[in-house]
């Protein structure tokens, strides 16, 4: 016996209702369009090796630039601290310690409350009714994702906070100071 989900007869409606809508469309053109969005092809490799939907790997590039923009800047405006703290014996590597923590500690806050801000909205929305044939938000929490979104935070704060703070602990004292 062939098992459908409630998903699929859902969809299986909104198709139908949108094909009725087409249909009082005098130019021919589709008005609105049904899609499976989970169905479709997946363009992308990280979204494919994530199990995301395509295009999610653009936005989360977006984030990871202005992540990194925030620390390299951070980093840039320390110069001085960074001169003065080489210039009584402290090694490059030692800098480069504390702005890789710095940045770790910024990157499990930013992560501790995208997830409690994720988890109430996945709540909120999943009780939002949509209407009388899909009910409920079609919304689910998915601990593999949440767990993919920690990971991947930690690792994009902390080459965030790595790449610019080797740049800064190449750099010598003396021609911080005369800046």
């Amino acid at each position: 016996m062939l098992k459908i989900s409630k998903e699929q007869v859902a969809l299986s409606k909104y198709q139908t209702l949108i094909s009725k809508i087409n249909a009082f469309n005098p130019r021919g053109n589709a008005m609105a369009s049904a899609t499976d969005n989970l169905q479709l092809p997946t363009n992308y490799l990280p979204a494919q090796i994530f199990g995301g939907v395509p295009g999610t790997f653009k936005e989360t590039q977006i984030g990871h630039f202005g992540i990194y923009n925030i620390l390299n800047m951070t980093i840039m405006e320390k110069l001085n601290d960074i001169a003065i703290l080489k210039a009584i014996g402290f090694s490059g590597k030692d800098v480069i310690r504390i702005f890789v923590k710095e940045a770790i500690v910024i990157g499990l806050i930013g992560i501790a409350f995208g997830l409690l801000l994720a988890m109430i909205l996945v709540k909120v929305m999943g009780n939002m009714w949509v209407g009388r044939d899909i009910r409920f938000f079609p919304i689910r929490f998915f601990p593999k994702f949440f767990g993919l979104g920690i990971g991947f935070g930690l690792i994009v704060t902390t080459l965030a906070g790595y790449i610019p703070a080797r740049k800064a602990a190449k750099l010598d004292p003396i021609t911080i100071f005369r800046k």
